[in-house]
Parts: C-alpha cells; structure tokens; sequence
C-alpha cells in the first residue's frame, strides 16, 4: 500500500461549505479519508481518483487562519497547509494555479471560487487560445496544457455563459 503524497490544495480560504480540493498522488490508497481544519474533522466527501479528493469546510470555525492536514484511519496526519476561514468575496477569483511549470499534456488544476455560482465556465483560454477542460466545479477547474515552448509564460482566464469573464493573477511558464 504506497502512502498518499499532497501536491496541492486550493482554494487557500473560503467558508464553512465551499469545497476544498486536494491534489496528490495515492490519496485513496487508504481507509476513510479526512481533512482536518483546525481541531475540526471533514470527512472526505468525494473520492474523485487517486489524484484528486475533496472535503468542505466544516461549520463552526471561527474566521481566521487553520492549520489543514489529511489523515485515515491508519495514517497520517500529513499537513497541508494553512487556510483562511471568513467571507469569500462575491464574484469569481483565481487563487492558485498547479502545476507552475507546465509541460504540454499536463493536467492543470486551477484553484479559487465563484466557478459555477450563477454561471458556468464555457471555455478556458492559455494566451487567448481555449484549452480543453477536464472537469470543473466551484472551486476548481481542471484543463490539460497544449504544448508549449519553454519559457512561454501563460496568461489564463476563464470565460463564463453569462460573457463574463475572470483573468488569473498567476502566471505559470512552460517548461
């Protein structure tokens, strides 16, 4: 049985509710998955692969910074990271984008919220050129990287049904 890897998290602050998604390596390789903010247990409420799980926020945290790790019935905890619980900012935003450094091909997870809050991603562009996307939810919208030269730096945005659109403040770069 390997044990799991965390890679990345996101979004890095939200409320009780929003999910919260994490991005690995063998993360259903065991038994009865949760996230802990704080003091606070969430149980892992979609296994989507061994690559991907998600938990949401629980209630009754007061606003601040919590320490989040991941832990099982038989191992663990391993720290995430910190996360901030308090309001989200209506709208859309960006906040993470993993990898950093992309290789054609790559999956590319993009972290924030507000994805699918009144409107739904149509369409993902790199450089104003639309990608496909994987799979979207509220606080996550996964595409896969066309190629690209090394060094290419890559301005992402997101396009929504209602024409709006929401740009990224990160800006990973081709490797």
């Amino acid at each position: 049985m390997a044990d799991p890897v965390v890679n990345e998290y996101g979004p890095k602050k939200g409320k009780a509710g929003l999910p919260l998604n994490v991005i690995g390596e063998d993360l259903d390789s065991h038994p009865n998955a949760k996230i802990r903010f704080g003091g606070s247990d969430s149980p892992v409420n979609k296994v989507l692969n061994a690559q991907h799980i998600q938990a949401e926020v629980p209630a009754g945290i007061p606003d601040g910074v919590v320490a989040v790790s991941l832990a099982y019935d038989d191992f663990g905890p391993i720290l995430i990271g910190g996360f901030t619980i308090g309001k989200v900012p209506a709208g859309t935003a960006i906040t993470d984008v993993y990898p950093a450094t992309l290789s054609g091909g790559d999956t590319v997870s993009i972290f924030g919220y507000g994805f699918t809050a009144g409107h739904t991603v149509s369409e993902v562009t790199f450089n104003g050129a639309p990608v496909p996307v994987v799979s979207t939810n509220d606080t996550l919208v996964q595409v896969t990287a066309p190629p690209g030269r090394p060094g290419t730096a890559v301005a992402i945005a997101f396009n929504f049904s209602d024409g709006t659109s929401a740009p990224s403040p990160i800006v990973p770069v081709y490797s």
